[in-house]
């Protein structure tokens, strides 16, 4: 009964969440002046994955459709996925997880942290910042 149940859990997360295959195709990992270490994979999926966000001219809500995704690493080994999305920084590519807690910013050799503040849950706070130390390779396919 049990395992039916996590079975049960997993079907309806895999529902809810929306499975998306994708195959890493390149590993980065930031240093920050302290040590920390970020671990970044970066991957293409199959298909289309859409997200949105506020048009900051009109103030309504729009699609952005993107292959594009990160599994990113924290220092204290905690692990989020994120899609990209809309990026109104200037420069760089940013991804945002789909339950919104989570944000990266890559700028070319430096990456940004973000997570999603409790008093106000449309802000995000810097975690961490990091220049890029290594990029291990990857065997082909």
């Amino acid at each position: 009964m049990k395992r039916l149940k996590i079975f049960a859990a997993s079907l309806l997360t895999a529902a809810v969440c929306g499975c998306h295959s994708y195959d890493i195709v390149q590993t980065n990992v930031f240093s920050d002046e302290d040590g920390n270490l970020v671990t970044v994979d970066y991957g293409r999926a199959e298909k289309d994955h859409v997200n949105t966000f506020i048009s900051p001219m009109t103030g309504r809500e729009m699609e952005f459709k993107s292959k594009l995704v990160v599994r990113v690493t924290l220092p204290d080994g905690d692990r989020y996925t994120a899609w990209q999305c809309m990026n109104f920084l200037r420069g760089g590519t940013m991804y945002k997880s789909d339950n919104e807690k989570w944000m990266f910013h890559a700028s070319g050799l430096s990456c940004a942290v973000f997570r999603q503040t409790e008093e106000d849950l449309t802000k995000y706070r810097e975690i961490y910042r990091g220049i890029l130390c290594n990029s291990p390779e990857r065997k082909k396919k």
